[in-house]
């Protein structure tokens, strides 16, 4: 367990089941990569993982898992997969998980069975969910359910707001300015914009967007491909976000 003054977490690491992949969204992640090994290892091993982070010196990780499986292949399976992952060490391991209203019959049923599983906070990725964070206010009560259940919970969500180069990606549901409504219709929701724009921000000027969305409340956070990024509710710790995922 890392000794520091200040205690580090990475809220935003992609160990995911890479067996559950489509061969193209495998391909892209393995393509260039000289680590490939290393990474596929800490996937299959939480043991491994932990190691890694006792010699970066990080305390704590949350560890990105989403249901997607038309563009990446992910099913509602990867729930219980992080659940089962993140129980090697429940005090440093953060499970997120994802409900996609249009795979599972009753979505806000679904929220209450993968948080008694053990997940604690939840990932929406519009880009390859293909669905928009507002999506609700045009009739999509599924999605509403997922809100309703995860403030119920009290689930962080943390919502993709940046591009992807995954074949298939829908990156106009990934607009910041999306997540305003959400922010607005529930209040007590913990609300996490994540990466900050990539690249967006630079191309669209929604860096000042998702600062407006993030300061309606303070249940509202943004983070950065390389920045700081939020911590959990009652945690002092700074956390950090370094991903290379595409």
């Amino acid at each position: 367990m890392p000794s520091a003054t200040q205690p580090i977490i990475d809220i935003h690491v992609h160990i995911m089941p890479f067996h559950m992949m489509k061969p193209h969204a495998l391909d892209l992640i393995r393509r260039g990569r000289k680590d490939y090994a290393d990474v596929e290892r800490y996937c299959a091993d939480p043991k491994a993982f932990l190691a890694l982070l006792d010699k970066l010196g990080i305390e704590r990780a949350g560890l990105i898992n989403y249901v997607a499986p038309d563009i990446i292949g992910f099913t509602p399976e990867v729930n219980d997969w992080s659940a089962k992952y993140c129980k090697a060490a429940p005090d440093r391991l953060i499970a997120f998980g994802s409900v996609l209203p249009s795979t599972v019959a009753d979505p806000g049923a679904e929220v209450d069975r993968i948080a008694k599983l053990g997940i604690r906070a939840l990932k929406l990725h519009p880009s390859h969910q293909v669905l928009s964070p507002n999506g609700y206010m045009k009739g999509d009560r599924g999605l509403a359910a997922v809100y309703e259940r995860a403030q119920a919970n009290h689930l962080p969500v943390m919502i993709h707001t940046g591009t992807s180069i995954f074949p298939g990606a829908r990156n106009l549901h990934a607009q910041p300015m999306l997540c305003d409504d959400v922010c607005i219709d529930y209040p007590n929701l913990v609300v996490i914009l994540a990466p900050g724009g990539r690249p967006l921000a630079s191309r669209h000027k929604n860096c000042s967007s998702i600062s407006r969305v993030s300061k309606k409340s303070p249940t509202k956070s943004c983070g950065a491909p390389t920045g700081p990024a939020p911590a959990f509710p009652k945690s002092k710790a700074t956390s950090t976000n370094s991903n290379p995922y595409p």
